[in-house]
């Protein structure tokens, strides 16, 4: 008995290795179910990341991080802080499915990643024709993939993958390689569209006389998303288009409570999934479950982990360091001409060339005006020059500084330095006012420095208007620069430089929220405030931080404060004559007495929403 069930057994664990084997080559495009839509796929068809296939594999506008390597390489465009990714599903007799993939964001280049996909069954028994085991052998497949995605005008991101595909069969081997393109438009925060072309060059394996191709692959998707107050809803539909095979629909939801916990559904060609997340600090961890009643139900479990300094971040340190790079550069740069030009002035007195030596000093002036020792050697050789009497008269005198000052103040407007040639210029016009020359150089100079700074202006508030804040402010500067008394550029750089403080006390205050530490939270959302009061993002997470922290009050908790009710009541008011924004404020400051209050934050909402609609 004992015999029958160890044969039994043996033969149960035969028939599932000769099932797996089956699978394995079905899904990498062998020609085992060659017929109908059963044919050629890529063996990666189970894509990466828990999240992904939680929601049913609909995830070509969703993906925006390192999943982005296998989802949509334009994904990475939106990447925010390096991210690590790592996938493990345990399919079935020692067979298992690992991805492991990392992303970096650059601050000029876009982002770069670089992921590996391994699909494979160890220790496959091997059999002779008479179902006698002999020494056991592997099938692996691997994939491994350099990606690269950037951020493209009109909201559009892009990307591109290079892909190295491998597999080993026992003692044989066969390597291809691949390429994708992505393409995603973002054009609001609720609405996303894109598609990635898996393949495009179809990589193709040879094992010794067995050729095959892995047909090209098009994923094309749109996602919405809505979020409101703790909650966020997210719904997305991509469609499956391989090569030789029926269109596959993948459809998924994800309900997200505090940005912490997320329940995910959704539909993966023919079979239903589940999934849960859990994001905290600087992980996060999912979980897909996926009924399969022909192969076993699977397991999916993936970690996420972000780290480094974010983007923005990185680009307001930069900004502030070219700032002060230019600042001490300009003030080296300055400090050297001022040395040369009085060192030059010197030579030439002591040559007793005085009115070579005068020159001299006055480019020194040029550079700094306000130089001591150049104004003292100026008003000396002035003296000297007249006292020589080398020119006969006065006015050839003056004819002759005019023409020197002409000619370097030339010079200068020739390397668009315009401060030191408007200066020379200024003293050439003291010496000869009607001066046709130096009037003509006067008017290019002065025209070309207003065609500068239109040209700096333009390029600021184009920076500005795309959300480049750091560009903006340097453009400004360089006006600054060039007109010291321009308030406009003064002004723009101080209300740029608030949106680059606003943005990272932002995003510092929403990652101390998410990391659980309220406390922090509040000061970092307070100090975005201070820069802009109706900021409706900082508003909404300050209402999250005190709802977590608060105790919830009632309608009756309000009563008893009449002061407040009575800002409550005239809320009411302006919401029914449709000011709803003046509700908004007033509702606020019922919240900063009793901030969780569900009512209150209730109406919010209601307020907002309206708000949007309102033309």
């Amino acid at each position: 008995m004992i015999a029958d069930y160890a044969q039994s057994n043996t033969l149960m664990k035969t028939l599932k290795s000769i099932i797996l084997i089956i699978f394995i080559f079905t899904i990498s495009g062998s020609p085992i179910l060659a017929e109908g839509d059963a044919g050629q796929g890529s063996v990666f068809l189970l894509g990466v990341d828990a999240r992904a296939l939680g929601m049913g594999g609909a995830f070509v506008a969703v993906t925006s991080g390192a999943s982005s390597i296998y989802w949509n390489p334009a994904g990475l465009g939106l990447l925010d802080k390096t991210e690590v990714s790592l996938l493990h599903i345990t399919l079935w007799e020692d067979t298992y499915y690992d991805f492991v993939g990392i992303a970096y964001p650059t601050l000029n280049f876009g982002s770069f990643g670089i992921g590996a996909i391994r699909l494979g069954t160890n220790n496959i028994i091997r059999r002779d024709i008479f179902n006698q085991p002999g020494p056991s052998f592997d099938n692996n497949f691997s994939q491994y993939t350099f990606s690269y995605g950037a951020t493209f005008p009109l909201f559009l991101k892009g990307g591109l993958n290079f892909k190295i595909l491998n597999h080993n069969l026992d003692n044989r081997t066969a390597t291809g390689f691949g390429l994708d393109l992505g393409i995603l438009a973002t054009p609001t925060n609720y609405v996303s569209w894109g598609f990635n072309w898996q393949d495009i060059i179809e990589p193709e394996l040879k094992l010794q006389t067995t050729e095959e191709n892995v047909p090209s692959n098009l994923k094309a998707g749109i996602k919405l998303s809505h979020q409101f107050n703790n909650q966020s809803i997210l719904v997305a539909f991509d469609i499956d288009k391989t090569r030789s095979r029926d269109i596959k629909i993948h459809a998924g939801g994800e309900y997200g409570l505090f940005e912490t916990l997320f329940l995910r559904g959704g539909f993966d060609r023919d079979y239903a999934t589940l999934g849960l997340g859990i994001f905290y600090n600087f992980m996060q961890a999912d979980y897909a479950f996926k009924f399969q009643n022909d192969l076993g139900n699977t397991h999916r479990v993936s970690l996420t982990f972000k780290f480094g300094t974010s983007v923005s971040k990185r680009r307001e340190v930069r900004l502030e360091r070219e700032l002060q790079g230019k600042t001490q550069a300009l003030q080296t740069e300055k400090g050297n001409k001022v040395k040369q030009f009085l060192k030059e002035g010197e030579n030439f007195e002591f040559k007793k060339d005085w009115f070579k030596a005068f020159i001299s000093y006055q480019k020194t002036l040029a550079w700094d005006p306000e130089n001591s020792v150049a104004l003292a050697k100026v008003d000396n050789l002035n003296q000297k020059l007249y006292q020589a009497k080398q020119p006969k008269t006065e006015i050839e005198i003056n004819s002759l500084l005019a023409e020197n000052y002409l000619k370097v103040a030339q010079e200068y407007q020739n390397r668009q330095e315009f401060n030191p040639a408007s200066i020379l210029i200024q003293q050439a016009i003291k010496l000869e006012p009607q001066n046709q020359k130096v009037l003509s150089l006067q008017r290019q100079i002065l025209k070309s420095q207003y065609d500068k700074i239109l040209e700096l202006e333009r390029k600021g508030v184009e920076f500005y208007n795309k959300g480049n804040y750091a560009e903006a402010i340097l453009a400004w500067n360089q006006i600054i620069e060039l007109d010291s008394t321009h308030l406009a550029a003064k002004s723009n750089i101080n209300l740029a430089s608030a949106k680059i403080k606003l943005a990272s006390y932002l995003k510092q205050g929403i990652e101390y929220f998410n990391a659980g530490d309220y406390s922090m939270a509040e000061k970092q959302l307070n100090l975005t405030l201070s820069i802009d009061p109706k900021d409706q993002t900082t508003q909404e997470y300050l209402q999250r931080v005190r709802a977590r922290t608060a105790k919830k009050t009632t309608l009756e908790d309000l009563k008893k404060d009449s002061e407040i009710w009575k800002i409550y009541q005239e809320g009411l008011s302006q919401y029914q004559q449709g000011n709803y924004q003046e509700a908004i404020d007033l509702w606020n400051e019922v919240l900063k007495v009793y901030p969780n209050n569900e009512n209150t934050l209730r109406n919010i909402q209601q307020a907002r929403a309206r708000l949007q609609k309102k033309p």
